[in-house]
């Protein structure tokens, strides 16, 4: 699903209780709502939304590797690595 189809869908579903919403009213709220959690998630701060999930980033320490091609050892750097825990209710949704 592309960024349009989800405006699309985000639409219809939130025109059942705002009426008259434009798809740039739509598009302005998604786009704050990915700010909001790419900047919050960036500064290491755990988010959680109701009935979704938890998004933190965690940092993966640096460690040793082998490159597959050439078998050279190799050091995998430290770097951030985002974790996204559903919420035990959208489990429950998952797998029904």
């Amino acid at each position: 699903m592309n960024r349009a189809e989800v405006l699309k869908s985000v639409k219809e579903i939130a025109s059942k209780k705002c009426e008259n919403l434009s798809t740039e009213q739509v598009a302005a709220v998604y786009d704050a709502v990915i700010t909001f959690v790419r900047e919050r998630t960036i500064a290491d701060q755990r988010l959680a939304i109701s009935d979704l999930g938890v998004f933190e980033s965690k940092t993966v320490p640096e460690r040793r590797g082998i490159n597959p091609k050439t078998q050279e050892r190799i050091t995998i750097p430290e770097h951030k690595k985002l974790k996204f825990a559903p919420s035990k209710s959208f489990k429950e949704m998952l797998t029904k």
